[in-house]
């Protein structure tokens, strides 16, 4: 249990997920204000709690709403026992996979899509999903990824979970 609270010079950072980081870290995600967008962020600290590293999501010039909702580690897999193998090998890139939603706004029929996608070691781009439903404009929409798996199967083949409304 992490017994330690951070907060941000301005309080407009929030933090919606913590996983260990490979080294001595814990990786960070969630989103702050910036001129009226939630931006999803993805942070770096170490033992000590300083940060290290910090990517945001999305500039804030596509003038969308980016929260981060989870992060795994890529590297956490099934270890083997004995001769057994790993039922799921490991991701050889390793790195984080961040689950969150884009949004251009938070009303029910405002325009939402998930998205899935994969940061290095180093917190730099390797790849993204959108996932988005076909909603007819004036229907609720609430396409969103919540979280994601340890099981990597292939390049980009991470299980994801989140909710649609496709009506």
């Amino acid at each position: 249990l992490l017994e330690e609270i951070i907060f941000s010079p301005l309080g407009d950072e929030v933090a919606l997920d913590i996983c260990r980081g490979n080294g001595l870290s814990y990786i960070i995600c969630g989103y702050e204000h910036v001129g009226g967008l939630d931006l999803g962020f993805v942070m770096r600290v170490d033992t000590n709690f300083t940060v290290t590293a910090k990517v945001n999501i999305q500039v804030p010039a596509n003038n969308r709403h980016t929260p981060a909702l989870n992060v795994i580690n890529s590297a956490w897999f099934d270890q083997p026992v004995g001769n057994i193998p790993p039922y799921f090998p490991p991701d050889p890139t390793g790195g984080y996979q961040i689950t969150g939603f884009e949004a251009v706004g938070y009303n029910a029929t405002d325009a939402k899509s998930g998205y899935a996608l994969k940061l290095s070691d180093a917190l730099t781009f390797q790849w993204c999903a959108k996932l988005d439903s076909p909603v007819t404009p004036g229907n609720p929409d609430w396409d969103m990824c919540s979280h994601g798996t340890y099981m990597w199967s292939s390049p980009k083949g991470y299980f994801v979970g989140g909710s649609e409304i496709n009506q």
